[in-house]
């Protein structure tokens, strides 16, 4: 091949390679991306339950704090580790929330830039 044509090969395959990319980035987007953000989204939320340890405050609940077995000490535990449990449940809706909003702007990004730009040629 001439230097010639290996320019136009060469310009006409990424030509061709970018409207391809154009093309299939939204079919990407909405289903190998979205799927790998929901997945990272279900990993962040098991993260979130693992370090506030909300299964094993719950298990315990009823078990009083620091051995002490009589009525007041099993009563100030069972206050105590609702205060708390109730402390961490609110940290894990806050965290969620938060994870929740990613995803939520992931699937909306391409359709608000989409929007601008054609707003831009307006």
């Amino acid at each position: 091949m001439k230097a010639k044509e290996q320019t136009q090969y060469s310009i006409s395959y990424l030509i061709k390679e970018l409207v391809f990319d154009i093309v299939r980035f939204p079919a990407w987007w909405y289903s190998r991306g979205l799927a790998n953000i929901a997945g990272f989204w279900l990993r962040e939320i098991r993260s979130i339950l693992d370090h506030l340890s909300l299964r094993i405050w719950v298990r315990n609940l009823f078990t009083p704090m620091y051995g002490d077995y009589t009525k007041s000490g099993r009563i100030i535990s069972f206050f105590l580790r609702i205060i708390v449990l109730i402390w961490r449940f609110i940290e894990f809706v806050i965290g969620s929330i938060f994870f929740s909003c990613l995803v939520i702007i992931w699937i909306l990004l391409p359709v608000v830039i989409t929007y601008a730009i054609i707003q831009q040629f307006r």
